[in-house]
């Protein structure tokens, strides 16, 4: 696009899309990314990993599926067993061990003192990258009836994901736990080829970040079994955890999940780190510091890192609240307000390169860009 345009591109991913985003920016050395990408836009994204997608290793999930009569429609038990749970990607999802890699880093120490401030209700200055956010009681969110309007965002140590039988689900036990109780035959291999240093340690992307994050469903958090989910699930019945907590999130992904690598790529560039951009933490439906679009007021630039909030269509009044299902992780992307909000952030003032391909591309047929449009590798190939 950029050989074609002559323009830098702005990157969209929602959700696991923003793995493979980070994933494929990792591979670019940092002469390309400064030369062909403007900005980079994350949708919910799971960075930190997802403990919904643990829970269905375990007990696996119902929510895909229906009884019509003496019918199943969706994704079954047994389908989810032969598919979903056979996909590597699925494992790219699950929860990374971050709290206790970057334990040390100053960033995360204020991430500690921010989750005290929110358990118990004050503001304080942590001296860290975490100051970009508003206080804990300040006003934020109104309108949802699945939570209160200040500016706390659920920030929780995501290193214990649940337990089973007694036994807690981390990184040290989770590869003999999916063995012992996992609803497959072959989880542990899956896992292993899936590991990757890359979120447990937060790799800077080394492009301008702007992360959207919703907070008003609540979210899987941690779970509990009693008893062996596996002597049912090889049946390819659904196991219920015997306690589930919740915390702010979209539904699919915890607000922490997605929050904490936005922190730490606010501290590299803090810090000066080689490659490191600003970083814009963006809440939907948050009233914090409005505004329409990425880019500081004013202008048509991202200088400095930043937590703000734009105006959402799928929130409640103060007298009539939402109940947050419809900006959830799937819903939010469909708000028309979301999409106003991604327009105007797409478009800048940076002028096109002019060069003889971009030349030959303006000057190309209708009817020959169609026909490339339907045969780009980058859209038709879904390997």
């Amino acid at each position: 696009m950029y050989s074609n345009w002559g323009k830098k591109i702005v990157i969209y991913a929602h959700s696991f899309g923003n793995y493979q985003t980070v994933l494929n920016l990792s591979k670019m050395n940092q002469k390309d990314k400064d030369e062909m990408v403007a900005r980079y836009m994350a949708l919910g994204p799971p960075f930190a990993g997802a403990p919904q997608t643990v829970k269905m290793l375990f007990g696996l999930d119902n929510s895909f599926s229906q009884d019509v009569g003496f019918l199943k429609l969706g994704i079954t038990g047994s389908m989810m067993k032969e598919t979903m749970l056979l996909f590597k990607g699925f494992y790219n999802l699950m929860p990374k061990d971050v709290f206790r890699n970057l334990k040390d880093k100053a960033f995360m120490q204020g991430i500690q003192a921010r989750m005290d401030m929110e358990k118990h209700s004050y503001n304080a200055i942590t001296g860290t990258v975490v100051d970009l956010l508003p206080g804990p009681m300040e006003s934020c969110v109104f309108g949802f009836s699945t939570r209160d309007e200040f500016c706390k965002f659920g920030l929780l140590d995501m290193t214990t994901t649940g337990w089973i039988e007694d036994k807690p689900i981390n990184s040290d036990t989770i590869e003999d736990l999916i063995t012992e109780y996992g609803a497959i035959d072959g989880a542990r291999e899956i896992y292993e080829s899936a590991k990757s240093d890359l979120f447990v340690k937060m790799t800077n992307p080394g492009v301008q970040v702007n992360l959207v994050f919703t907070s008003t469903t609540p979210t899987t958090y941690q779970f509990t079994f009693d008893e062996n989910p596996r002597l049912k699930t090889v049946n390819n019945q659904y196991v219920t955890p015997t306690f589930e907590r919740t915390a702010y999130g979209d539904g699919q992904v915890l607000s922490t999940s997605a929050i904490i690598a936005a922190l730490k790529w606010a501290d590299d560039f803090e810090s000066k780190e080689p490659g490191a951009k600003p970083v814009n933490i963006i809440e939907m439906c948050s009233v914090w510091n409005r505004r329409e679009s990425v880019f500081e007021p004013g202008t048509k630039s991202v200088e400095k890192s930043a937590y703000f909030g734009y105006e959402c269509g799928c929130g409640g009044t103060p007298h009539s609240p939402s109940d947050g299902k419809d900006c959830d992780h799937v819903s939010f992307i469909g708000d028309p307000k979301f999409y106003h909000f991604m327009l105007q952030s797409a478009i800048d003032e940076v002028p096109q390169v002019q060069s003889s391909s971009t030349e030959e591309f303006a000057n190309r047929s209708n009817e020959w860009l169609a026909n490339y449009e339907n045969n780009c590798l980058l859209i038709m190939d879904n390997n």
